[in-house]
């Protein structure tokens, strides 16, 4: 593929060739793509899409996580989501995207709850490292963001997050947040 054919972005089961690390690179980073424009991982954004329940784990939340999120709930996401809860990390987020979304949740008439939780630090216990989400049950887990990175990085998925405690490790984080926030 040269950088001038069209990139687009696309999900693998198999580690790719070298060229299309070089390609995605250029394509995220060099190109200077739009930010809405990054190539991530659309699998599991057709999944967001399905889900009714989402929970995002992102130490590195930021504007193109929550633009992207803002951009997938209004193409589909809204229709059948019913709670989305983004847990973040300390970097400043734009009070314009958080409103976009919204207005997006108040289109729904009170079906789709929002929370927007900031302050996990992956260098702090208990917050992991890594990134993770879980849609409508099943627990993903990002080598990279799921909104899209320079090169190369790893998703696993397919446990059931009822199997391998999520909920009591999101209630925990939740609680351990809440305790540095001031009331």
């Amino acid at each position: 593929m040269t950088s001038a054919e069209p990139f687009k972005e696309l999900d693998s089961r198999t580690l790719p060739l070298l060229c299309s690390v070089e390609s995605r690179y250029w394509h995220n980073n060099k190109k200077k793509t739009k930010p809405d424009m990054l190539l991530g991982c659309q699998v599991f954004w057709e999944e967001f899409q399905r889900s009714q329940l989402v929970i995002i784990f992102d130490r590195y939340t930021d504007d193109l996580l929550l633009r992207r999120i803002h951009r997938e709930l209004e193409v589909k996401g809204a229709r059948t989501m019913q709670t989305l809860i983004v847990i973040g990390g300390t970097l400043n987020i734009s009070q314009k995207v958080l409103a976009d979304i919204g207005d997006v949740v108040n289109g729904t008439n009170g079906r789709l709850k929002f929370h927007h939780v900031m302050g996990m630090k992956s260098n702090t216990p208990p917050f992991p490292h890594d990134r993770f989400a879980v849609t409508n049950g099943e627990f993903w887990h990002f080598g990279g963001t799921v909104v899209g990175q320079e090169g190369l990085s790893a998703v696993s998925r397919g446990w059931r997050a009822a199997d391998i405690g999520v909920q009591k490790f999101v209630e925990d984080t939740w609680a351990e947040l809440k305790k540095g926030t001031p009331t």
